[in-house]
């Protein structure tokens, strides 16, 4: 009886630790990159669901725009009709943290996306803390829409 107790109490805890009916969420925002380099087709619609309950660490740019930092990760890269959330539900509620670093988001081609432009793009439910630079760093033209996110400086 007492394991079966303590099954049961892992596996609610387990429950409430995973995020919600996801099968999949990003652990380090490299992944992104690495799927975004497999789509040709940006007319349809991708999502990014950021594992909740993280502190995304970003790294710094040298001179020639290389990531420098140990174990951090690269900007959101930002490209037409992708949306990125926290958990989810996409809600601040989630506990998705982007901190330091000197972008947060990416909307330029200096890591290699020449998209045009940046069309229907949706972030959602992410905090940005202190970046040194810039939280959002867009050179095209397009709509980025920021739903529930919230921006804090250090």
């Amino acid at each position: 009886m007492k394991h079966a107790q303590f099954a049961l109490a892992f596996l609610t805890g387990a429950a409430v630790l995973a995020p919600s009916g996801a099968q999949f969420c990003v652990e380090d925002i490299e992944t992104i990159y690495t799927e975004e380099a497999l789509v040709s087709d940006t007319s349809k619609r991708r999502t990014y669901v950021l594992c909740p309950r993280r502190i995304f660490q970003m790294g710094t740019l040298d001179y020639s725009y290389n990531l420098q930092g140990f174990d951090v990760n690269p900007p959101l890269p930002i490209r037409p009709n992708m949306t990125i959330k926290c958990g989810d539900t996409g809600s601040r509620d989630n506990l998705c943290w982007i901190a330091d670093g000197d972008v947060h988001v990416d909307a330029t081609s200096i890591r290699g996306i020449t998209d045009k432009t940046v069309e229907g793009v949706q972030i959602e439910g992410i905090v940005f803390i202190g970046s040194r630079k810039y939280s959002t760093w867009a050179l095209k033209p397009g709509d980025i829409t920021f739903t529930d996110c919230e921006w804090r400086v250090r």
